[in-house]
């Protein structure tokens, strides 16, 4: 039997997972840092893939078995239950039932991960649902990216459900999200795709444009893209008649 791996765990050793077409935008850099599993826990392998559709529910037998994660700079402990990650978590399965030293020790460490986004993580995990009048918009989007390095499409489409339900009820959109997004999600991401489709549909309210640092150079061209594709869906658009001096560079009072 070929040697376990002892090394720790990151996410980058895994395929990502971003529920749609352009998955292969996620794949790990070479096919030999992908989680491989032993042959002796082959049952445990073969378990389905983390839940993505609300119809999939933890069984009782799922609750047994602790783990710790330790999360963070200051390396907060917590102690979750390991089969109800693996559940929804295929980050988690190769983690715990790979050939990784986690699934020796039976201890994860997330040293990167927000601790306030964990903790609304595990709030979820066990509910399955959040406080929606406490949940901002930044929190959202940081759940997401949370779910979408750590392989949890469940979560990732509860969060996504969770944005476009507040930008109608509220009828606003928290810019500043915009940043973070593009800087943690790579080209083709299902959340820009979601930041700016929402974004276009603000783009003439009022307030829109008053925050130009909360924007990327690849989000307004991506925001640019939308508007136009929007535009074409109108009629053609023609030039407004204008003075010819209106561009031109004249003295006071002068004109041609």
């Amino acid at each position: 039997m070929a040697p376990q791996k002892k090394g720790k765990i990151k996410t980058s050793d895994f395929v990502g997972f971003d529920g749609g077409d352009d998955h292969e935008l996620f794949k790990a850099e070479t096919p030999s840092k992908m989680a491989t599993f032993p042959s002796h826990q082959s049952a445990n392998t073969s378990r389905p893939k983390a839940a993505s559709t609300l119809d999939k529910w933890p069984t009782r037998d799922l609750f047994r078995n602790p783990v710790t994660l330790v999360v963070g700079a200051k390396k907060k402990s917590y102690t979750l239950h390991k089969d109800l990650l693996i559940f929804y978590s295929d980050f988690f399965r190769a983690a715990l039932y790979g050939s990784f030293k986690e699934a020796e020790e039976q201890r994860v460490e997330l040293p990167e991960v927000d601790e306030e986004v964990f903790e609304t993580f595990q709030l979820w995990l066990y509910t399955r649902r959040l406080d929606h009048a406490e949940v901002s918009f930044m929190t959202i989007t940081r759940l997401w990216v949370f779910a979408d390095q750590h392989q949890i499409p469940l979560l990732q489409n509860y969060a996504m459900d969770l944005m476009f339900e507040r930008r109608v009820k509220k009828n606003c959109f928290d810019t500043s999200t915009i940043n973070f997004v593009y800087n943690n999600t790579v080209a083709g991401s299902h959340l820009r795709r979601a930041v700016i489709e929402i974004s276009t549909s603000l783009v003439n309210s009022p307030g829109a444009h008053e925050r130009p640092e909360h924007w990327t150079v690849e989000s307004l061209i991506d925001l640019v893209r939308a508007v136009d594709s929007r535009l074409k869906d109108l009629k053609q658009y023609s030039l407004p008649k204008r003075d010819k001096c209106f561009f031109h560079v004249h003295g006071k009072d002068e004109e041609c």
